[in-house]
């Protein structure tokens, strides 16, 4: 299992475009550590992110002792399970019944592309996570997916 750890949060800045895709970008002992996830269900959220939004994610990473990022996600098999639905897809397209039963899969994997969370450090891609630690005092909080920050 790999882990990324930073220390020190002194700044936080939270964006959310209106395809879903959220970003955090974290800043601290001059290192910049980038978090971001796809919701394409968040299309549901208004166009632009509410300031409301932003002090949440502030309130939950500034001032944190620590932020892990935890359990790496294999890329390839993400690709590879992808590149298999799509050319599934492609196959059975024609026939209505055959593309309802093969929409399932990929919306399961859309759901499962929800609660990846990407990460860059200082531009470099570090690969996707399952979850994000932060510890604060004595206490440790769990996020899963950007909409459990937004809570």
């Amino acid at each position: 299992m790999r882990k990324i750890i930073m220390e020190k949060i002194e700044e936080v800045f939270y964006e959310r475009d209106w395809l879903g895709r959220h970003c955090i970008v974290l800043k601290g002992e001059g290192m910049a550590l980038e978090v971001s996830s796809f919701d394409p269900f968040s299309r549901t959220y208004p166009q632009h992110t509410h300031l409301r939004e932003r002090e949440q994610i502030k309130g939950k990473f500034l001032g944190a002792d620590r932020v892990e990022i935890c359990n790496t996600i294999g890329e390839r098999y993400r690709r590879r399970t992808i590149t298999l639905l799509l050319i599934l897809l492609g196959l059975f397209c024609f026939v209505p019944l055959l593309g309802t039963i093969l929409i399932l899969p990929v919306l399961y994997d859309l759901e499962r592309e929800r609660k990846k969370i990407h990460v860059k450090v200082d531009s470099r891609y570090l690969g996707a996570f399952k979850k994000i630690v932060v510890y604060r005092g004595g206490r440790k909080l769990e996020y899963h997916s950007f909409l459990e920050l937004l809570q």
